[in-house]
């Protein structure tokens, strides 16, 4: 058999920087995650790696569905972060809150994955997102071929994953003040 190279996101650790991310922003009243149908590993991967980071610091999470960001968004206590597995659907989710009256950043804030400046700035508030460094994915892929190809890599197997590059924060996120929600409230009364 000829050698083969896998090239991966490491997708644990995007959704360990998310979770991270999010629970320095503020307090929040819970943490959600919604990802994709459980047949995508990469979606299941980020699932994991939030719960994981969240688990060590004693927060229980939330799974919402993300086929229903209407329900998901509606039925969080708020303050509440969320993140969605990708772009396109958090776009959805921050496309719910506003259909449910809900103000984002200030009552749910929402980070999702890709960090597409095209997607995430089409959207108001614009979508913070975490980088998974796609640039220096397409870097490992081509030296794991120029590595097969030259006959440098006799693996029958080589597996390269990816660390995240960080997060792109824009206003779909933000700090919140311990009292801010109670401001908030007081304000609205």
């Amino acid at each position: 058999k000829a050698p083969t190279a896998l090239v991966n996101l490491n997708d644990v650790k995007i959704g360990e920087m998310g979770a991270s991310f999010l629970n320095s922003l503020g307090r929040f009243r819970c943490f959600a995650f919604a990802g994709a149908s459980a047949r995508h590993k990469w979606s299941e991967d980020r699932k994991s790696g939030f719960v994981r980071f969240l688990d060590r610091i004693h927060i229980k999470p939330i799974i919402v569905d993300a086929e229903n960001p209407l329900e998901a968004v509606k039925s969080l206590p708020r303050p509440a972060a969320v993140m969605v597995a990708w772009d396109m659907k958090a776009i959805e989710f921050i496309q719910a809150a506003h259909t449910a009256g809900l103000h984002v950043p200030n009552d749910i804030s929402i980070l999702g994955v890709d960090a597409d400046p095209l997607v995430c700035n089409s959207t108001i508030p614009a979508l913070s997102s975490v980088d998974p460094n796609f640039e220096r994915l397409g870097y490992a892929a081509a030296a794991a071929l120029d590595a097969l190809m030259s006959g440098r890599k006799r693996d029958h197997v080589v597996k390269v994953f990816c660390h995240p590059k960080g997060i792109i924060a824009r206003k779909s996120t933000r700090d919140i003040a311990p009292a801010e929600p109670l401001i908030i409230r007081a304000k609205q009364l």
